[in-house]
């Protein structure tokens, strides 16, 4: 079976968890099951660390993405009162199997922002809609603000977690190049060529700027201070 395959019958079979286990009031039936799935995903990665970092980065956002929905899109889950704080878990369970399956299935559009962009709205909206044919969630289609808010979340957020481990490995410390000069950027797309671009300089800058004369005169004066 191709890797393609099992990532997807994976996502569609835990996004069916979470919906049923909400409509069968036991909304953390879905988290649950994709518990050993993160698990694996983080112990498959070079780098676990980096990999708990993109689960956590992915979590938050689910977390800002049902504000806006809940808040500005008027959006409502099954068994979430109107003045919760938060939403469902199993929605950020959902955004956090996502961030470990979208760079197989659309590691294509790597470097192409808005064709990403285009294609998580429309596959925001179709998910969404689902949701709502099977009672999980309600939202009127013909309030503005409803239509905005997903197509922002979803506009915004399928573009950010396929390009996220390249922001990562950006900002990552390289041991070959400690003296504060960036590694060469490799050519891998334009919009993943800025962003790791940026990150280099970010850091690059942060780390010329502590070493300065000026910054260790400060320091030593106030550890003797």
């Amino acid at each position: 079976m191709s890797r393609f395959l099992v990532h997807q019958l994976a996502l569609n079979g835990l996004w069916l968890t979470c919906v049923f286990g909400a409509l069968w009031g036991m909304p953390w039936l879905g988290p649950a099951v994709a518990l050993p799935w993160l698990v694996g995903f983080v112990s498959r990665q070079a780098s676990a660390r980096s990999a708990v970092v993109l689960l956590s980065a992915a979590a938050a956002f689910g977390i800002a993405a049902d504000q806006v929905l809940i808040r500005i899109g008027g959006l409502e889950y099954q068994g979430v009162s109107d003045g919760a704080l938060f939403g469902p878990p199993w929605t950020v369970a959902l955004w956090m199997v996502f961030a470990t399956t979208v760079s197989v299935s659309l590691g294509w559009l790597r470097g192409h922002i808005g064709a990403t962009a285009a294609l998580g709205i429309v596959g925001g909206l179709g998910a969404y809609a689902g949701g709502r044919r099977l009672g999980v969630a309600s939202f009127d289609w013909a309030d503005p603000a409803t239509l905005l808010a997903l197509v922002v979340v979803w506009g915004v957020g399928v573009p950010f977690l396929l390009h996220a481990p390249d922001l990562l490995a950006a900002l990552r410390p390289d041991p070959a190049h400690s003296e504060g000069h960036p590694a060469p950027i490799r050519r891998v797309g334009r919009g993943r060529d800025l962003m790791v671009l940026a990150g280099k300089r970010i850091l690059s800058a942060c780390r010329d700027r502590s070493r300065s004369p000026r910054s260790l005169a400060t320091a030593e004066s106030r550890r003797h201070g």
